[in-house]
């Protein structure tokens, strides 16, 4: 285990130099013989199950419906906006001042200790 740790550190470490690529000069595979080998294995999974698809495309569709929250159909009285426009029409009343806060004892000067706990 502790070998086979070293040769991947001693490989990580040679592919971490510079210099070109180490398979520059691999052979790489014409695109249109990989699209159609990835054609192929869809039809061979159609032909072994056709209803897989359409099962999929299902379940999906019941799971949405469950994660979408449904849209509310609530009616607000007329009373009620009739009273927001109201109140937007009339000038807000002032609110009244707040009270002073207190300054913090330090400030105030009335350092006085707590008195000791019961024995």
């Amino acid at each position: 285990m502790r070998k086979s740790r070293i040769a991947w550190m001693v490989v990580a470490a040679l592919g971490a130099c510079g210099g070109p690529p180490a398979l520059q000069n691999a052979p790489r595979p014409n695109p249109a013989i990989v699209a159609g080998a990835a054609a192929a294995v869809a039809g061979a999974a159609t032909l072994a199950n056709p209803d897989a698809a359409a099962r999929k495309q299902e379940e999906k569709k019941d799971g949405d419906r469950e994660a979408r929250p449904a849209k509310g159909g609530e009616q607000v009285p007329a009373d009620v906006l009739d009273r927001l426009d109201a109140a937007k029409t009339q000038p807000a009343e002032p609110a009244p001042p707040a009270p002073p806060t207190p300054a913090p004892r330090s400030e105030r000067g009335d350092e006085t200790p707590l008195p000791a706990a019961p024995p």
